[in-house]
């Protein structure tokens, strides 16, 4: 494999390989109860007595308590309606207030108990975006104990564990649920690929098959098929060897990787060693790192990264004696993004990929002086989220990167050593936006102007 140039190399990639677990919520129609076969006595002007009272004070008990049923069940299917119209509108915390108010009002009605749940759960996934995840876990318990909705609730509590990278309290729900819905896609897919980001690919196929035959129309399942079943057969033959956080995996047929694992090891546990003390995190649960040489590593990598993270950790070997440097590089780079995803608040692309420079030694000075060359400076954060890889304009990625490590770095600088790490920690059940304040004493943007000004004085 040909040596990957300085810019190059600086592009490493960092994929959400759990993203789409996150990206919205799987449909869930929201219902209209059927309405009383038997239409309720209205009561009118003209039952007045002379004494002022209503007719009602003669009726049969049991037929009055009739009435007021008939009545009660009126006005919740009044409230779910209009409750559906607050959904239409975004307007998930009035839905909710309406049908639990409904649900005072008709308390056994397996419709509007549904629809409670599936609002419950929407306001859920509302707080988990926002970082508050332990706001959606509480939403998310009592949807469930309204309505199990064939594991939807469940499917996203399930989501919140991965996001606070929980995957034993993840794989614990799962397990649960699968076992009262086993033939439910979505619960299957989670567990799936929960499965393969613990190594367990036997296992991930055959829960993506179970998944795809039940919803054989569903074009991202049977790519997720594909995608399993491929990975099954290409690493069939690998062996896996344990270290103190690690599962590192490698084809043993290949004598040179055989001879380098060793070393290979000792550099990953060095790096982490590096990237916990400069992060300031302490992730829990270990992680799966594939060794591979450059055409099992182009299976699902751009060519001009040497490095991937996707849930796992993918690092491509061709010389490891004459990489050795940049390989030790590259594994601070894609360890510090998988240290960051298990903060749980998501943390944006540019300080993901800023730290991750940082954590693997590029000079900060070189970064600059290549920006000062590309003036005036257009980017700022907000042009840099979302997947910079599906950039097509080569001066926008490098800009990106540099943008990213220099304001990182000026972060550092202005506010102290411990500051990252301290942002990091105050993330942990919170917001972004609550969790940077908390750090900085002021919002992002009054910070980011901050360091644009004192850049565009020098």
């Amino acid at each position: 494999m040909k040596p990957i140039p300085l810019l190059l190399l600086a592009l490493l990639l960092v994929c959400g390989g759990l993203a789409w677990w996150w990206s919205q919520a799987e449909d869930s129609e929201i219902s209209e109860p059927e309405a009383s076969s038997s239409q309720p006595s209205v009561l009118s002007r003209e039952s007045l007595d002379s004494t002022g009272q209503t007719a009602q004070d003669s009726v049969d008990p049991l037929a009055a308590e009739a009435i007021a049923a008939d009545a009660n069940r009126l006005l919740a299917l009044e409230l779910n309606s209009k409750a559906l119209i607050a959904l239409r509108e975004e307007r998930v915390a009035d839905a909710v207030a309406m049908l639990e108010e409904a649900l005072q009002l008709a308390p056994d009605d397996p419709v509007m108990q549904q629809n409670l749940s599936r609002s419950l759960v929407r306001l859920a996934i509302d707080a988990t975006g926002n970082g508050r995840h332990q706001e959606a876990l509480e939403l998310l318990s009592r949807a469930e104990a309204l309505h199990a909705d064939d594991g939807y609730p469940a499917s996203w509590m399930a989501r919140v564990h991965l996001r606070q990278g929980d995957r034993v309290g993840a794989r614990a729900i799962l397990q649960k649920a699968l076992g009262e819905f086993p033939d439910m896609p979505v619960l299957l897919r989670l567990s799936a690929d929960l499965a393969a980001l613990e190594g367990d690919i036997q296992l991930a196929v055959t829960q993506i098959r179970a998944a795809a035959a039940l919803r054989p129309d569903d074009e991202g399942l049977i790519v997720r098929k594909e995608q399993l079943e491929a990975e099954e057969e290409l690493y069939r033959t690998f062996l896996t060897d344990a270290t103190a956080h690690f599962e590192s995996r490698y084809d043993p047929r290949d004598t040179d990787m055989v001879r380098w694992i060793p070393e290979l090891q000792t550099d990953l546990e060095d790096a982490w060693a590096d990237v916990v003390a400069g992060l300031g995190i302490q992730p829990q649960q270990r992680i799966l790192v594939m060794w591979l040489d450059p055409e099992r590593y182009k299976w699902r990598a751009p060519d001009w990264s040497s490095g991937l993270y996707d849930g796992r950790v993918r690092i491509v070997i061709d010389d490891y004696p004459n990489e050795k440097e940049a390989i030790r590089r590259t594994l601070r780079h894609e360890l510090t993004h998988a240290a960051l995803h298990t903060v749980g608040t998501r943390i944006p692309t540019w300080l993901h990929e800023g730290m991750a420079q940082l954590m693997e030694g590029r000079p900060v000075h070189l970064a600059q002086q290549a920006l000062e060359a590309r003036l005036p400076m257009l980017l700022q954060s907000a042009d840099l989220d979302g997947n910079w890889t599906a950039w097509t304009d080569t001066d926008k990625v490098a800009q990106a990167y540099f943008y990213s490590m220099l304001l990182s770095d000026w972060l550092t600088q202005e506010y102290g050593a411990n500051a990252l790490p301290n942002l990091f920690q105050n993330l942990r059940g919170t917001t972004w936006e609550e969790g940077w304040r908390r750090t900085f004493g002021a919002d992002f943007h009054e910070v980011e102007a901050r360091f644009r000004a004192g850049w565009e004085r020098s």
